[in-house]
């Protein structure tokens, strides 16, 4: 898969997500596959720092923006 063929596919399970997630659940969506995704980074850096690779360089993970729940009416 070529990387526009990769971005094409992530944005199109954006959307079904999306799609089929209820609006209320979505932020918390959100934070888990955003910590899920700096996890992973780390991981995948400390086993290359293990392996000792010397030319290992962090990856930049975006923050996630911190949404503050809105309780339900």
């Amino acid at each position: 898969m070529n990387s526009c063929e990769l971005i094409t596919f992530v944005n199109t399970l954006a959307c079904i997500i999306a799609k089929c997630t209820p609006k209320d659940d979505l932020p918390l969506l959100t934070a888990i596959l955003g910590q899920l995704a700096a996890s992973l980074a780390t991981i995948a850096v400390n086993e290359d720092l293990l392996a000792g690779d010397k030319n290992v360089v962090p990856i930049a993970v975006p923050e996630t923006e911190i949404i503050e729940a809105q309780p339900r009416l």
